[in-house]
């Protein structure tokens, strides 16, 4: 549907993790937001094609261009997908060590090999 559909439908199913209801930091702009931002942009060039998938911008903010993204994504995708994606970068399954280049807004993605106390990074 519409821009205020996907919103108030992620919202509904999230927000109240982040907030109580209908506090927000800035208008529009919200964690479950950025998270579905996230989801869209893990999946997009995989499904898609780097070169058919544009990334959107991971600001919070649902507006047109996240809702064009998500309806070809979740499309390729299917729900399940998309929904573990997001659910992945919302922290739901990190049960495991987070794998390099895994992202979620609980924990900092984890890029290259570079150490902490002397371990490579994709050991820990």
């Amino acid at each position: 549907g519409a821009v205020d559909g996907l919103r108030d439908a992620t919202t509904g199913a999230f927000g109240t993790l982040f907030r109580d209801t209908g506090q927000q930091l800035r208008p529009n702009v919200t964690e479950e937001g950025e998270s579905l931002q996230m989801a869209i942009n893990d999946l997009g060039p995989g499904l898609l094609g780097a070169r058919d998938y544009a990334a959107i911008r991971e600001d919070g903010v649902i507006g047109p261009k996240t809702l064009a993204a998500f309806k070809r994504v979740l499309s390729a995708a299917g729900p399940r997908r998309m929904t573990e994606a997001m659910g992945r970068n919302l922290g739901f399954f990190m049960f495991d060590t987070p794998k390099v280049g895994r992202r979620s807004l609980l924990h900092p993605p984890i890029y290259g090999t570079a150490s902490a106390n002397g371990q490579n990074f994709a050991e820990i």
